[in-house]
């Protein structure tokens, strides 16, 4: 290996720790086949500086795309407003107590 930064490899907690993540979550990323692309070294999983760093930008990438074309996540439907009570029963209209 050269002196390069990003032949660098790191290990799933000091990617956990870069990231800001649990290390649980690095795992189910590579078990679904996302994430950043990673090596076993013998029972060890290794993640190389470089490819981390473009892991990165793609993902930096797709957020500024989804942005762009005003694509956000989809947001929990909001309750609907109880209904007025009935002035002379005090039960919800529309349906009984």
């Amino acid at each position: 290996m050269g002196n390069n930064i990003d032949d660098r490899w790191l290990s799933r907690q000091e990617l956990a720790d870069r990231l800001g993540l649990p290390v649980k979550t690095l795992a189910q990323w590579a078990s679904k086949g996302t994430g950043p692309r990673y090596a076993r070294m013998g029972r060890h999983v290794r993640y190389r500086v470089s490819d981390i760093v473009e892991w990165e930008a793609a993902q930096m990438e797709e957020r500024c795309e989804a942005l762009v074309l005003g694509v956000t996540r989809r947001r929990r439907p909001e309750a609907a407003p109880a209904p007025w009570p009935d002035p002379e029963t005090g039960a919800p209209r529309g349906g009984t107590q």
